[in-house]
C-alpha cells in the first residue's frame, strides 16, 4: 500500500506556472487524469514485475494485464444472477403479477409475439425508467444482450436490432433493471423486484 500511495503522487504531480512540482498534497483535486491513470498502471506493472529477470517495462506491462487486470474486468455471474431469479420468493413475485406482466408483454410485443431492443427501451422510456444516471441506454442494451438464452451474444448495435425477447427473458430483463434501479444488498431482492413493478412500471402490473 505504501508503493501505490507514492505511485499516485509521482504520478499526479503537477506543475505550477513557474515550472515547479507540486506535491499532491497541495493538489486539491487529488485526481488522476486519464495519462496520469496509464501512468500509474505503468508504474505499478514495474513495481509488482521488475524483480522478474531479464524484463523490461514492456514486458511487465504485458505481465500485468494478462495476469492481473483482464482476467477480473467486465466480470459478470449470469448463473448466480439466475439462480437468485429461481428462488422461491422471486418466483413468487413474479406469479403474483403473472397475469399483469403478460399482458404488458403480449401489447409490447405486438402481433409477432417477441419484443426486439428498441420496444424494450420504449418501455423503459415511458416509464422514466432511463434517466441517464442509474439506468442509461447503455446500461439497456447490456440487459437485453446479458438475457439472450440461445446463440452467441451481440458483438454490436446492427446485432441487437435483429435480437428479440421471450416472455422468459423478459421476466429476468426486468429483475436486472430493478437490480440497477435500486442495488441496496439490505433489502431482500424479491422486495426491490415488487417494489419495482409496483411504483416504477405503474398501472401495467399493479393489482387490481
Amino acid at each position: 500500500m505504501n508503493d501505490v500511495d507514492l505511485i499516485f503522487i509521482r504520478t499526479n504531480w503537477e506543475v505550477d506556472e513557474e515550472g515547479r512540482k507540486i506535491n499532491v498534497a497541495n493538489n486539491p483535486d487529488r485526481a488522476l487524469t486519464s495519462n496520469e491513470y496509464v501512468e500509474a498502471l505503468v508504474r505499478c506493472a514495474y513495481g509488482r514485475y521488475k524483480a522478474k529477470a531479464q524484463t523490461n517495462l514492456c514486458e511487465c506491462v504485458e505481465k500485468m494485464f494478462e495476469n492481473n487486470i483482464i482476467p477480473y474486468a467486465q466480470r459478470s455471474d449470469a448463473d448466480a444472477f439466475r439462480k437468485a431469479l429461481a428462488a422461491k420468493k422471486v418466483r413468487e413475485i413474479f406469479t403474483k403479477h403473472e397475469k399483469k406482466l403478460k399482458r404488458l408483454y403480449t401489447k409490447i410485443a405486438g402481433e409477432d409475439g417477441m419484443i426486439n431492443c428498441k420496444e424494450f427501451s420504449d418501455l423503459l422510456y415511458r416509464k422514466k425508467i432511463i434517466d441517464g444516471k442509474k439506468m442509461t441506454t447503455k446500461n439497456v442494451l447490456k440487459i437485453f444482450n446479458n438475457v439472450q438464452e440461445d446463440g452467441d451474444p451481440a458483438e454490436g448495435e446492427d446485432d441487437l436490432e435483429d435480437m428479440e425477447m421471450s416472455y422468459s427473458e423478459f421476466l429476468e430483463a426486468l429483475a436486472a433493471v430493478a437490480s440497477f434501479c435500486n442495488p441496496d444488498p439490505y433489502i431482500a431482492f424479491e422486495q426491490r423486484l415488487e417494489i419495482f413493478l409496483l411504483v416504477r412500471m405503474g398501472a401495467d402490473t399493479a393489482r387490481r
